[in-house]
């Protein structure tokens, strides 16, 4: 993590501390740490119940970026040997939406 921008360390710590909070730990290393301490099974079931619980209050996009945070931890854990398995949790699907509202009025009266 340290090769990255400040904004992106910024928006980790941010999904991370967000996972914190989720998995009631004290400190964003004991709830990764308890994240990857009972393997792949036990990891995946904890990161689906986190998207539950996001997918209910944020926007799909938010789920995706903090899901996605898990994901680069994992794997940064797999490249350095502290696990062999990756974090198997799709994002959610985004639907974009087309602006369909016109040039409004002011566009009009020209």
């Amino acid at each position: 993590m340290a090769a990255q921008k400040p904004t992106t360390r910024a928006a980790y710590e941010v999904d991370l501390e967000a996972y914190r909070k989720h998995a009631d730990a004290d400190t964003i290393a004991e709830a990764l740490a308890d994240l990857i301490r009972n393997g792949p099974g036990a990891a995946n079931a904890l990161a689906l119940l986190y998207k539950a619980a996001l997918r209910n209050n944020y926007a799909a996009t938010t789920v995706n970026r903090r899901l996605s945070s898990l994901r680069s931890f994992t794997r940064a854990a797999r490249d350095t040997e502290v696990i062999n398995w990756r974090l198997r949790i799709s994002d959610l699907k985004i639907t974009r939406l087309r602006n369909t509202a016109g040039p409004g009025t002011a566009a009009r009266k020209r």
